[in-house]
């Protein structure tokens, strides 16, 4: 049985590390494939961006999952959180709990709303990458 389309979220994360060259990404897919998710995983600039969709309770799940089951060679520094399931606080005191453990450092948008009226860190942080490349 699959989520209806208003049974579906999404979040996105972009992971900062040692996390390119020791099977993060893989570990990525058999992780989103495990909860049932879509989306996609690839390297960024300077880590792993990962978008992935599906009910509320699998992205949290991920989002978990991602920090505390990571390959043994990947040393995750931080994660930013945009949009998703985690615009919910309990959800993401939790997950911030479990990556403090973890000596890995969240990042949220904070002071603009993430959902309708605002702008998620990764749109910003689109912007901020299109202003600065010549046109």
């Amino acid at each position: 049985m699959t989520a209806s389309n208003s049974d579906r979220h999404a979040a996105r994360f972009a992971v900062r590390g040692v996390v390119q060259g020791v099977g993060f990404r893989p570990f990525v897919f058999r992780l989103a494939t495990s909860e049932r998710l879509g989306g996609w995983v690839l390297n960024g600039a300077d880590g792993v961006e990962i978008h992935v969709e599906g009910t509320a309770a699998a992205v949290q799940a991920f989002g978990s999952r991602l920090v505390t089951e990571a390959p043994p060679a990947a040393r995750i520094a931080s994660v930013d959180i945009a949009a998703g399931v985690f615009q919910n606080a309990l959800l993401l005191a939790d997950l911030k709990l479990r990556c403090d453990a973890l000596g890995v450092r969240v990042w949220t948008n904070r002071q603009v709303p993430a959902n309708d009226g605002g702008i998620s860190l990764g749109q910003a942080a689109f912007a901020a990458t299109a202003c600065d490349a010549p046109p």
